[in-house]
């Protein structure tokens, strides 16, 4: 729980109030001076309940009993203790899924990098594959074109070859003498 210092903020009041019926304007840095104690961030949250508050100090306890006074303070001081506790319960509270959030985040992140070196990995496989294969087709163009010319020679030599080879003839069969 933040530490609260009741004294603090009743010389804040005080100091307010006075800048105020002095026709002065009750700032932070203002009261803090006349005030003499505390830090800017004490004042602060003061100066948010001085504000809030309304009226002047100084006119509520000119008119009523010192004992009201001092029941009225002590009802104060523990309302504004418990405020507190509540208020720190629920910075603790969010500073907790403050965290949880932040480890979600850094989660995701790292999901999000591995994503991206695996996606940044495919597509230089994918790449290199692409690549072996459009020079697999230029090899099977470049052979289908190889194999066409042998055929083609082939075939020339072939009919080169019949075309000086004699001719043969069917042999003769010889009829005998009976």
């Amino acid at each position: 729980m933040d530490h609260v210092n009741p004294e603090a903020h009743v010389k804040f009041f005080k100091a307010a109030d006075e800048i105020v019926a002095g026709g002065g304007r009750a700032t932070l840095r203002a009261v803090l001076e006349r005030a003499g104690v505390g830090s800017m961030r004490d004042i602060t949250t003061a100066m948010q309940l001085w504000r809030a508050r309304g009226q002047p100090l100084a006119e509520v306890s000119a008119t009523a009993p010192e004992s009201l006074l001092a029941s009225v303070e002590q009802l104060w001081r523990a309302a504004y203790e418990k405020a507190m506790a509540r208020v720190g319960d629920e910075r603790r509270a969010l500073a907790a899924a403050t965290a949880a959030a932040q480890s979600q985040v850094e989660e995701v992140t790292a999901l999000a990098e591995l994503f991206e070196s695996q996606r940044d990995t495919l597509a230089t496989q994918l790449a290199e594959v692409t690549r072996e294969r459009d020079g697999a087709k230029e090899r099977v163009v470049a052979l289908d074109a190889q194999l066409r010319a042998h055929q083609q020679f082939f075939e020339e030599k072939l009919k080169a070859m019949l075309s000086k080879a004699p001719s043969r003839k069917a042999p003769r069969t010889e009829k005998k003498a009976s």
